[in-house]
């Protein structure tokens, strides 16, 4: 794998904390790829004990768990002759998506319930797996995949597909914010 961090092995407490988080997010920067649940803090919320526990970091407003996964993150290249890329060609490399509302996606609650603590996660970054369609409209195609990890056996499943022009609203970016 690409990153410098060794994955998390999971326990209840992260399964848990991936199932009722408010936010979810994935990140990949500065040789660490890792997973960000987070229980909102809004209206002078008060956390129960037990959300205290499984969300041990705080801020102002939030409680966080940090989860950090194993990461490969590479880039097809495209026609205008940039070549491919991955972490260790373009180690500035970064990448971010989220899932808003996590208790409101079938396919995030699906995969939480096929995690058992035990396993580890692997986060899998592609850029630029891109179309003539994209291409002609100047656009870029990532993706991003998760992969559970139990022993020999792995189930990987898509997270996200992002197609848009390379700005900074990109998912995956090869130099960097």
């Amino acid at each position: 794998m690409s990153t410098s961090n060794p994955p998390t092995v999971l326990t209840t407490d992260d399964i848990r904390a991936l199932a009722i988080a408010d936010k979810v997010s994935f990140h990949q920067g500065k040789g660490r790829g890792y997973i960000s649940a987070t229980l909102d803090g809004y209206d002078a919320r008060i956390f129960t004990a037990r959300e205290q526990r499984t969300f041990p970091a705080t801020d102002d407003n939030n409680r966080e768990r940090q989860i950090d996964t194993a990461a490969s993150m590479f880039s097809y290249g495209d026609r205008d002759g940039t070549g491919g890329w991955t972490l260790e060609t373009a180690p500035d490399a970064v990448g971010f998506a989220m899932i808003h509302t996590p208790s409101m996606s079938k396919i995030w609650l699906t995969i939480v319930k096929l995690m058992r603590a035990g396993d580890t996660l692997c986060l899998i970054w592609a850029g630029d797996n891109n179309n003539d369609n994209h291409r002609s409209v100047g656009f870029h195609a990532d993706r991003l995949e998760i992969e559970i990890r139990r022993g020999e056996t792995a189930l990987r499943f898509q997270l996200f597909v992002q197609v848009g022009p390379d700005n900074t609203a990109r998912m995956i970016r090869r130099h960097g914010w």
